[in-house]
């Protein structure tokens, strides 16, 4: 009925357990402006850590209302801070992220959109930042924080795919 249009999450099908989560609807209403963008895309379609976040959140936020979930100890969320050192996504690894996007989105068909140009204009002075903001204490604390996160989880294969990816970048091919 009509006071379901005003929630972001509804039951779809009665006694399913089945829920539709508006998440268009959910980051209009984060966006400053109401109009999401950079803040949580990458480009028009595929979100960036912070998007990632939001939606990640937001289903977990559903899905403990919807089945009267407690976390454990009633601690709350991570936060997205929380999640990004977790999982080893450091100011390194977010520069990785920004140029693979920054190449793709310098050939067919995003070549061809309308501000193309300003696009691209602006991904440059973003890579440029990060790049500065990656001095060699930020990646000595990095590479800190891979070899604490590898202890926890010796069996994580992405913490060392991205670990090794580090390594290479540094120029540290004996121990990538």
């Amino acid at each position: 009925g009509p006071a379901d249009q005003d929630r972001t999450e509804r039951p779809i099908a009665e006694g399913r357990n089945l829920y539709l989560l508006d998440f268009e609807q959910e980051l209009e209403s984060l966006a400053e402006d109401g109009i999401p963008g950079a803040e949580y895309f990458h480009e028009h379609v595929h979100f960036n850590f912070r998007g990632n976040y939001a939606l990640a959140l937001r289903f977990a936020q559903t899905f403990e209302a919807a089945w009267n979930l407690t976390p454990k100890d009633n601690r709350d969320w991570l936060t997205q801070t929380e999640c990004e050192r977790r999982l080893g996504f450091s100011a390194w690894h977010q520069l990785m992220v920004h140029q693979e996007m920054q190449g793709r989105l310098n050939s067919a068909p995003f070549t061809q959109q309308c501000f193309h140009q300003e696009r691209m204009t602006a991904l440059e002075q973003r890579t440029i930042q990060l790049r500065a903001a990656l001095n060699s204490t930020v990646l000595t604390e990095t590479l800190t924080s891979y070899q604490q996160l590898l202890t926890a989880r010796p069996n994580d294969w992405m913490l060392h795919e991205m670990h090794g990816h580090l390594l290479e970048s540094i120029g540290k091919l004996d121990e990538a």
